[in-house]
């Protein structure tokens, strides 16, 4: 089944996922926002925004950087193994289900955010 340009696909313990990632700045902070979904398109996603502070660092850097800016799929691996620990059911229908700050989840060089009340929490 297609998802649609710019999908990835990932199997995860036998289960396929499909995630896509995009990124835009506040400020100097490189944001990421990465979905997932485990199940067919109207399935609930999985979303998570993801802060890349080493982007940060240099405002030039992201035009010279290449893994310290984007989402990897060993990452993505640790994110949908996470949200699935913490309640993500991705068969069903619904909501998106967002991974927050309070999630342990070491993924190296980004840094899992919030938003709330329209702010970004965590950078």
């Amino acid at each position: 089944m297609s998802r649609g340009r710019g999908l990835r696909k990932i199997t995860i313990e036998g289960t396929v996922f499909h995630w896509k990632a995009e990124w835009f700045y506040i400020g100097w902070d490189r944001i990421i926002m990465m979905k997932a979904w485990g199940g067919d398109k109207t399935s609930r996603p999985l979303e998570v925004l993801l802060s890349s502070p080493t982007a940060a660092a240099w405002p030039l850097r992201h035009a010279f950087d290449t893994e310290s800016s984007y989402v990897l799929p060993h990452q993505v691996r640790t994110i949908i193994l996470c949200a699935l620990e913490h309640g993500w059911l991705p068969h069903t229908r619904g909501q998106p289900y967002y991974l927050e700050m309070g999630a342990a989840v070491d993924l190296g060089n980004l840094t899992v955010v919030d938003i709330e009340n329209g702010v970004m929490q965590g950078l």
